[in-house]
């Protein structure tokens, strides 16, 4: 009986550092960012094809976004150097559970495709945060070279 106790005690034990395990693990900020493609009139009048960045917070901390952005094999970033309407302002405070949307034009990630010999599957997004933390996003440009 006393070994059936014990057993029951590591099992119950194990179940409770698993789960601070996994509430440490979401305390504070959690960012991921994901791209995908996005077509909207929002900016011209007519539909336009953009790449859309989006950086979500799962965590339970709010933090601030400083930057984004696409970085390059060989080194180099491709920001927008010109904000659109349709994206955040930056710096934009992303409170906990929600998410942030930065667009590029389709066309300037073509340019640098083509200008710079670049593959898009080499073309990373990424979004620096104010601790000096820069997420990037496991998936490539979505687009075709």
């Amino acid at each position: 009986m006393t070994t059936v106790i014990a057993l029951i005690a590591l099992g119950l034990s194990l179940v409770s550092l698993a789960w601070q395990a996994w509430s440490w693990k979401r305390t504070g900020p959690v960012v991921k960012v994901q791209v995908t493609n996005a077509i909207t009139d929002a900016v011209t009048g007519e539909p336009e094809h953009y790449v859309e960045v989006d950086a979500v917070n799962k965590g339970r901390s709010a933090t601030t976004i400083m930057g984004w952005g696409f970085s390059m094999p060989d080194g180099g970033n491709v920001h927008q150097m010109n904000p659109l309407r349709i994206s955040e302002k930056i710096p934009f405070r992303l409170e906990p559970h929600s998410r942030a949307r930065f667009f590029i034009e389709g066309d300037a990630l073509r340019n640098v495709h083509r200008e710079r010999n670049i593959p898009f599957k080499a073309m990373r997004p990424w979004v620096d945060l104010a601790s000096g933390k820069r997420v990037r996003c496991r998936k490539s440009v979505p687009l075709a070279d």
